[in-house]
């Protein structure tokens, strides 16, 4: 059978994490990952940006910084039983964030990178993991959309993890993100000659 959206990411997610994580010493991740912790545990953190050049390691790092939360703070006796796919739940170290959803976005693995296309997915992914209730914008519309569907499921604790966020078609800029209320914190990507 045909995997599934949520499942190619997932596939992505482990074979960037292990392919990178063999060439990068553990301390080094170690680090960076509890700078990201860090940043995250700031209820006032609504963004952290992760840059660098191309092919040093962005999306491996992100890849292992989900991995790496959502098995801190979902501690299970069967660590297999444990959702790692790119749209999930999990518990995280702040009160509005907890449990949260979780959602991977990485953008040069999409075929369709227009805004709306990425929005439309986001939101119905939050649709689908919380008892967020909007309708979907229709096309050409998820940007316009955007602060109130994301103030609607912050209610919940939204982290949104985008790779490669300067790829995405169909933005002048990027302060759309930057708009996000309490409750939802964007972990993005950026090369540093973008």
């Amino acid at each position: 059978s045909t995997p599934t959206m949520v499942e190619k990411e997932r596939i992505t997610v482990e074979a960037i994490s292990t392919a990178h994580l063999r060439l990068l010493y553990a301390n080094v991740w170690a680090e960076i990952t509890a700078e990201i912790d860090d940043a995250l545990e700031e209820e006032s953190c609504r963004m952290v940006l992760v840059t660098g050049g191309a092919c040093v390691g962005k999306t491996a790092l992100l890849a292992h910084w989900k991995k790496h939360h959502v098995l801190k703070y979902n501690e299970s006796e069967d660590n297999a039983q444990i959702d790692l796919s790119s749209c999930a739940l999990s518990d995280g170290p702040r009160a509005d964030l907890a449990p949260h959803v979780m959602i991977c976005t990485f953008v040069s693995h999409l075929g369709d990178t227009r805004i709306d296309s990425i929005l439309r997915h986001v939101f119905s992914e939050i649709r689908r993991l919380t008892p967020v209730d909007l309708r979907l914008p229709l096309e050409g519309q998820c940007l316009d959309k955007f602060p109130a569907f994301m103030s609607e499921a912050a209610k919940y604790g939204v982290v949104w993890i985008i790779d490669n966020v300067h790829l995405i078609v169909g933005v002048n800029d990027w302060q759309f993100l930057s708009r996000v209320t309490t409750g939802v914190t964007i972990i993005a990507t950026i090369d540093d000659d973008a």
